[in-house]
């Protein structure tokens, strides 16, 4: 299935060409390959040398470039079977969400590279397990999911005080590059004698905040 657009010969376009450049600014060339793909025998084309008058179109393909001359094993595929609609591209958001989830965003993840996606995932699962080990999570249930690379939760509450810092040194050694750590905190599983002593402790902590301040305030005068 394609759009061929047959009345291409009256000045018909399947694309405008605003809405190439803001395709193209939303994909930069330097960070991705934006190409038209025809399903007859015509050679792929760059997004920017279009012109919108071309026919059977099939899809346009965003590959993400890494630095190297490496392809992108997992392109976005926008197929086309009417004339472009770019107020339900941006709004369906849907080639964003592809990006995000391979975390290919180079603010972001700066070291991402097209990694084949099987290697990521056989990679990410050791590195998982030996995360498990790493923190003694091995006395609960960590395997939350299907997915040999699912979120690990950890359950912070049933440690000790010494064995929470193993989280506070992985914590400093994130290196922003794809791993996120969520920290949840649930209060709808507290007493209301569990709250009132966190209120009460939170308060003395606004309250010793205050009066280091006020002792710093009065050594600066003298």
């Amino acid at each position: 299935m394609n759009y061929r657009n047959i009345f291409s010969i009256f000045g018909a376009k399947w694309i405008d060409k605003t809405d190439i450049e803001v395709i193209l600014k939303k994909y930069p060339e330097t960070d991705f390959d934006v190409s038209v793909v025809f399903s007859d025998s015509k050679s792929d084309m760059p997004l920017r040398d279009c012109d919108g008058s071309e026919t059977n179109v099939e899809m346009i393909m965003f590959s993400y470039k890494d630095g190297t001359n490496k392809l992108d094993p997992e392109p976005y595929r926008h197929y086309i079977r009417d004339k472009f609609d770019l107020a339900y591209f941006l709004i369906s958001a849907n080639h964003e969400a592809h990006f995000a989830s391979r975390c290919k965003d180079r603010k972001v993840w700066p070291q991402t590279r097209n990694e084949d996606p099987k290697e990521i995932l056989k990679m990410r699962t050791a590195v998982r397990e030996k995360f498990v080990h790493y923190m003694q999570m091995s006395n609960i249930d960590w395997k939350f999911g299907e997915q040999p690379d699912a979120p690990v939760y950890i359950p912070v509450n049933s440690w000790k005080n010494s064995d929470r810092g193993k989280i506070l040194r992985f914590l400093e050694r994130l290196d922003g590059d794809g791993i996120q750590t969520v920290i949840e905190v649930r209060f709808n599983t507290a007493t209301i004698d569990q709250l009132q002593r966190l209120d009460t402790e939170m308060e003395f902590g606004d309250l010793d905040e205050v009066l280091e301040i006020s002792e710093e305030a009065e050594r600066n005068d003298d």
